[in-house]
């Protein structure tokens, strides 16, 4: 690749990603790897289509691969994050997971719009950056929810989150309240 024009590399970026070859040596790339699944998975097996086929069994190869990823030897079943939630936990699990980076997202939103400490509004925007990188993400590489240095980082950023969150909904509780303790002295007067 590193001796190819610009057009022959995006090309091979191209065949590996979004056609028909596979990735490295397995037979699934990044988008074939979805639509895989969804031939697969239809109303036929209504319980396999919304909640999977359990945790674990698209992950792996050889022996202690999980029972789908036996079923599909060198295909890379697990290829992303969002083919692993959705032969793991289906499409209620892939709904779930979106759901909480959507939450996240809305929220600390929230909170750099009305905060007015400027290290809460930079923080703020940091969580943003790193939900919007895993939203990326999620069709790049399975490491969100089969590594755990990137689950631990995951974790981390999601959890301070709701810290900023707490902290930021305490905080306006308190100004709500000596406002009204205010508005009251006031009118007492």
């Amino acid at each position: 690749m590193l001796e190819s024009t610009f057009i022959e590399a995006f090309e091979g970026i191209l065949k590996y990603n979004v056609q028909e070859m596979g990735y490295g040596k397995l037979l699934l790339n990044r988008t074939t790897v979805l639509t895989f699944w969804a031939g697969l998975h239809d109303w036929y097996n209504p319980t396999a289509l919304l909640f999977g086929h359990g945790l674990g069994s698209s992950y792996g190869a050889g022996f202690d691969a999980g029972h789908m990823a036996q079923l599909y030897p060198k295909y890379g079943i697990n290829l992303t994050t969002i083919s692993t939630l959705l032969w793991d936990l289906g499409l209620v699990g892939l709904v779930l997971y979106f759901s909480i980076l959507a939450t996240a997202w809305v929220q600390i939103g929230h909170i750099e719009k009305n905060t007015t400490d400027p290290q809460v509004r930079a923080d703020s925007l940091s969580i943003r950056v790193g939900i919007a990188l895993c939203v990326i993400f999620l069709m790049y590489s399975d490491s969100q929810i089969n590594l755990i240095v990137h689950e631990i980082i995951i974790a981390m950023m999601l959890g301070y989150g709701a810290f900023l969150y707490r902290e930021h909904q305490e905080r306006s509780a308190h100004i709500q309240k000596q406002v009204q303790l205010k508005s009251a002295m006031h009118k007492a007067y």
